[in-house]
């Protein structure tokens, strides 16, 4: 419970709680961040790629090292903890170096993911949009169709806007980037003039 307390005390100048000087370097901050990630969020992101790909081998490693150091808890020697932070070094390296090798293969498979949830998310729109003048038209004789319609509507549109988006990684992080610096600098824009008042 403390750590949830401690996050909402860390962004309660979001809200316009706190109009302290902390509060408003805070909110500064996450402006200039906020502005940074919404013209250059492609570039950071490609600059960060190994980066990200570090930290995943590395937690992968320390989570298979904590589970190895918590089945005899009292023999957690130092000697096992370097052993574990080396692992983790190297884990992180090579999953680095490896994601930096194949980026491209790694957004084309981010792509095609991307686009079967874009038609898994067409395919659920259409079929609520449809579902009550279909029930209405059809009537009771064709009870649970939304199933049968789902998935022969769902799987090939998944598929296809899949195929479709495979080469679409770079313009998606541009959009989403664009899109969340933006929103986070408005917000703390917005949080720093009610400071002002």
């Amino acid at each position: 419970m403390a750590i949830n307390e401690a996050v909402q005390e860390i962004f309660l100048p979001l809200q316009g709680e706190v109009c302290d000087a902390s509060a408003t370097v805070f909110l500064c901050v996450l402006c200039v961040i906020g502005f940074a990630v919404s013209f250059f969020g492609y570039r950071i992101y490609k600059v960060a790629f190994p980066f990200f790909a570090f930290l995943v081998g590395f937690g992968l490693e320390a989570l298979v090292g904590s589970q190895w150091m918590n089945e005899m808890p009292d023999e957690s020697t130092t000697v096992k903890k370097v052993i574990v932070l080396v692992c983790c070094v190297l884990w992180g390296t090579v999953a680095a170096v490896i994601a930096r090798k194949c980026q491209n293969s790694i957004e084309k498979v981010l792509g095609v993911l991307f686009g079967i949830s874009l038609g898994l998310a067409a395919a659920g729109i259409l079929l609520y949009a449809f579902h009550r003048p279909l029930e209405k038209a059809i009537g009771d004789g064709y009870k649970g169709w939304e199933q049968f319609g789902g998935i022969t509507v769902g799987v090939p549109l998944a598929c296809l806007t899949g195929y479709f988006c495979r080469t679409w990684v770079k313009h998606l992080i541009m959009l989403v980037t664009a899109f969340f610096g933006a929103w986070t600098a408005w917000l703390c824009a917005t949080s720093l003039l009610r400071c002002a008042e």
